[in-house]
């Protein structure tokens, strides 16, 4: 008999999914999953219907959005059952999600604050990681694992690079052009080997990170009095393009992220397009 701890089909469905997605989302998933396993292992819906899911999911006092993907990774997980023949239906199905938007986070900084940000950091590694969010859009866990090797600085082109212990949210490598300031900069700063930072931290173990830059970036910007997350810096990176008029679809392209996603949120800051008045020239 099982401990109430071990749940073989559970951890079957994680071995394969462990190669398709990120260490994050796995994590996540795995979290959710045995929370549900051990609420039906202690007699909590052992017949497993799609009303036990649904009580299931609302006595969580969570978000309406946090619902739906609980909801979803539950129908990831019985869609795999269901392809390996151990069950023929998905409960998930019939379940009612609650009506949600994902809320958009629209903070982001003026050029300015970008250049005082970055001129006064006395901080190489943390002005590093300054460049890769307001210069490249990188996201955190990019700048965690990047390597000397994306950076070939002849063709000045950073290459964002999956590797066998690390994978990109998007699972997809991607090529991003490199500014002056930032190609100046790295020829300081230099290539590190074999991480761009912290070098001498490894992969693995049970941290979510290999390393860990947060509480030094929230200090210095606390200190500048400035508020903002890491991930408003590749927020910046977008908006001051969008404002410029860079292309949404170079912008997804160095973001790694959908157009359509891209859009909702950059789009209406694009500058006034003159061709609007093309029609009524003639």
């Amino acid at each position: 008999m099982n401990s109430p701890r071990s749940f073989p089909v559970l951890d079957q469905y994680i071995a394969f999914r462990k190669n398709s997605i990120s260490a994050n989302y796995l994590r996540d998933s795995h979290a959710v999953l045995r929370a549900y396993e051990r609420a039906r292992n202690s007699g909590f819906g052992q017949e497993e219907s799609t009303d036990t899911i649904q009580a299931w999911l609302n006595a969580h006092q969570v978000r309406p959005a946090t619902i739906a993907a609980y909801a979803f990774t539950l129908k990831q997980y019985f869609d795999w059952q269901i392809r390996r023949g151990m069950r023929v239906g998905n409960p998930v199905v019939g379940i009612c999600v609650p009506k949600h938007r994902k809320p958009f986070r629209k903070v982001f900084v003026s050029s300015g604050t970008v250049k005082m940000l970055i001129s006064e950091c006395q901080d190489p590694e943390l002005k590093y990681c300054f460049y890769c969010g307001f210069h490249a859009g990188l996201r955190f866990n990019e700048v965690v694992m990047s390597r000397p090797e994306w950076f070939s600085l002849p063709e000045v082109l950073p290459h964002v690079t999956r590797s066998e212990e690390w994978d990109t949210k998007d699972h997809d490598d991607r090529t991003i052009p490199l500014t002056d300031d930032f190609l100046a900069f790295l020829r300081v700063y230099g290539l590190k080997v074999p991480f761009m930072i912290a070098p001498h931290k490894r992969t693995g173990g049970r941290h979510r990170y290999r390393f860990d830059f947060s509480r030094r970036f929230e200090n210095y910007v606390r200190s500048k009095n400035v508020h903002i997350t890491f991930h408003d810096t590749r927020r910046t990176f977008a908006s001051l393009h969008a404002t410029a008029g860079t292309s949404i679809f170079k912008i997804a392209h160095w973001l790694g992220d959908d157009v359509q996603v891209v859009q909702r949120h950059y789009a209406h800051l694009a500058p006034a397009d003159p061709e609007i008045n093309r029609a009524f020239l003639a």
